[in-house]
């Protein structure tokens, strides 16, 4: 599974994963068929959800992959993401959502 790489990039987007293996394929994979532009990043926080061993270990790229043994719950593992992130915005993506190719562009749009 092939997320966009991580450096200079319009947005992060960081996603905590809390649940179950099959919601936080859903939720990769929705994030690996994001469009390249606007440039963005992937920074992920198992934050001591069971069963992403297999998961994670097929992310490739550069995201940037963060694991918790144990919960820290969503807000640490947030910012804990944030600290790490390079974006010029950060985008925290909660519950495992399956976003839809064009979420992004008109998200940032609006900010500016």
């Amino acid at each position: 599974m092939s997320l966009p790489t991580t450096g200079e990039m319009d947005a992060s987007l960081v996603v905590v994963l809390q649940t179950t293996a099959p919601s936080a394929l859903r939720c990769l994979t929705a994030l690996a068929g994001l469009p390249e532009l606007p440039e963005h990043e992937v920074v992920i926080v198992d934050d001591g959800a069971v069963g992403l061993d297999e998961l994670l270990g097929r992310v490739d790229g550069e995201t940037q992959v963060i694991r918790h043994r144990q919960p820290a719950g969503f807000a640490a593992s947030a910012n804990e993401a944030a600290a790490r992130a390079s974006g010029r915005r950060i985008v925290l993506l909660r519950g495992e959502p399956e976003v839809s190719p064009g979420f992004l562009a008109p998200l940032l749009a609006a900010l500016d």
